[in-house]
């Protein structure tokens, strides 16, 4: 059996995407590994691979992500029926259109047919992780704009950061999910590192989106985290409270009055929360504000 013929040609197979030839070098049983852990995670198609059915899925999941721009043997060393193989990559992700470009060392083991039974790859998965994860905070704030409290999860599993501003909004995911009132979304990006004091544009915080939006029970998660309760606006003094007020919003006065909020604090038009209920004609708010 030529050893270094049946791999060479296999690799070859590979760089030209001839599945048929591909799987006719390898056994029915055989297993595919591309070990992968939580730095790796976001690539797809890692993991150890059982039978030609799993290492063809595999394929078509790397078909969808990657673009192979080239690739090739870049060494071969062949004793008995094992070969350790240098094989080059460069490929473009196709979600993000970032190139990148890695060097494995490959171990594969040949049954007395010839076929392949163990395929295992050795690899710095750095430089294409990177190409997975350039849209990684786009994709963060669009999750949180959707509501898909999977996605948010596995973004931030990922690295993502939630306090990350969106360029066309200046927000961040934390912001956006407290202006949904999505207290899921809110628990989650705060147990993934998103900051309470992190402030948008005009100096609002996550604690001032929750207020506009009214949801106490968001309120009630960002004060636990550790949000300033009075933290005013910078362009335009209000605090919580007024923005809550201002939106007619008696349950989030509630809950931030009956975590301290001041009542007397004036905006920079020389305004109380009180001052604000009654210019709108809130009267469920001045009840929430006397209570």
């Amino acid at each position: 059996m030529d050893t270094r013929k049946i791999v060479d040609d296999w690799y070859g197979a590979i760089g030209r995407g001839d599945m048929e030839a591909i799987t006719a070098g390898l056994s029915p049983s055989i297993v595919l590994e591309l070990p992968q852990d939580q730095w790796n995670a976001v690539i797809p198609y890692l993991g150890t691979h059982v039978g030609l059915n799993e290492v063809a899925e595999a394929f078509r999941v790397r078909a969808e992500t990657t673009e192979v721009l080239d690739y090739g043997l870049r060494g071969l060393f062949v004793d008995g029926n094992t070969a350790c193989a240098v094989v080059y990559t460069k490929g473009r992700h196709t979600r993000t259109k970032v190139l990148f470009e890695i060097e494995d060392m490959h171990k594969v083991v040949l049954n007395e047919q010839g076929k392949i039974t163990h395929w295992k790859v050795y690899f710095d998965p750095n430089t294409e992780v990177n190409a997975f994860n350039a849209d990684r905070e786009e994709r963060l704030h669009a999750a949180t704009v959707a509501g898909d409290l999977d996605e948010v999860r596995d973004l931030l599993s990922f690295g993502g950061d939630p306090n990350h501003h969106d360029r066309g909004t200046g927000l961040t995911a934390l912001q956006v999910a407290a202006g949904r009132g999505d207290g899921a979304a809110v628990r989650a990006l705060l147990g993934g590192g998103a900051d309470v004091l992190v402030t948008e544009r005009s100096g609002q915080t996550a604690l001032h989106k929750a207020a506009e939006q009214g949801s106490a029970e968001v309120v009630g998660a960002l004060l636990g985290a550790g949000a300033v309760v009075d933290a005013p606006v910078a362009t335009t003094g209000q605090t919580p409270l007024h923005v809550a007020v201002r939106h007619g919003n008696a349950e989030a006065a509630r809950a931030l009055l009956a975590a301290g909020a001041r009542a007397d604090l004036v905006d920079h038009l020389g305004r109380t929360p009180l001052d604000l209920a009654r210019e709108l004609l809130a009267p469920e708010v001045v009840r929430a504000l006397f209570a």
